[in-house]
């Protein structure tokens, strides 16, 4: 008896140190990558402003039942599917020529984000991606928030490849085409 005594209180010990470190973890997270794309920022907004794009190149791609509704003022893109789960792309703002503004609901946790581009001396765009989400108080959130730059971070830059392939190569041809059936 004197074993499981022990096990029991190590593992509240455990438990209870766990729960301690988590206060002192961050209370948020934050996602910021860059890339730079051989266009006009007003075309990288073409792209990013239609939101029927999104599922060619987000890391959302793998949408099985994605659905974008426009009402006034704003453009919604919702989707759900065994793989990505179900969520939402809400635009609150946009800027042709700085950004695009929207907030993000990845499984129900509420995710800001903004696209910034700007325009560099040779012709280019930097885009930056942000983005942001508050942990709050959970011990498991903020666990969670610590590990979020290690797995949302590589799904962005393979966004933010895709987003430049697919700006590019309609730069040139004049126009966007919504869907493609591939991948860009």
């Amino acid at each position: 008896m004197t074993v499981l005594k022990n096990i029991a209180i190590f593992v509240a010990w455990a438990l209870g140190a766990a729960v301690g470190v988590s206060f002192l973890l961050p209370a948020h997270w934050e996602v910021q990558r860059e890339v730079r794309i051989q266009a006009e920022p007003r075309d990288v907004h073409r792209v990013l402003a239609d939101l029927e794009t999104w599922e060619v190149w987000s890391p959302w791609g793998l949408m099985v039942d994605a659905r974008v509704t426009t009402n006034a003022g704003s453009s919604t893109l919702t989707w759900s599917g065994p793989e990505v789960g179900s969520g939402a792309v809400v635009v609150t703002a946009a800027e042709p020529a700085g950004g695009l503004w929207f907030d993000l609901d990845l499984r129900g946790d509420p995710v800001k984000g903004v696209f910034q581009y700007q325009r560099d001396d040779g012709g280019a765009t930097d885009v930056r991606w942000t983005l942001r989400a508050e942990a709050g108080s959970n011990p498991l959130g903020r666990y969670r928030a610590l590990f979020r730059r290690y797995t949302v971070g590589p799904e962005v830059v393979s966004a933010l490849t895709r987003l430049k392939s697919r700006v590019e190569r309609g730069a040139g041809a004049g126009g966007y085409a919504r869907r493609t059936s591939g991948r860009a």
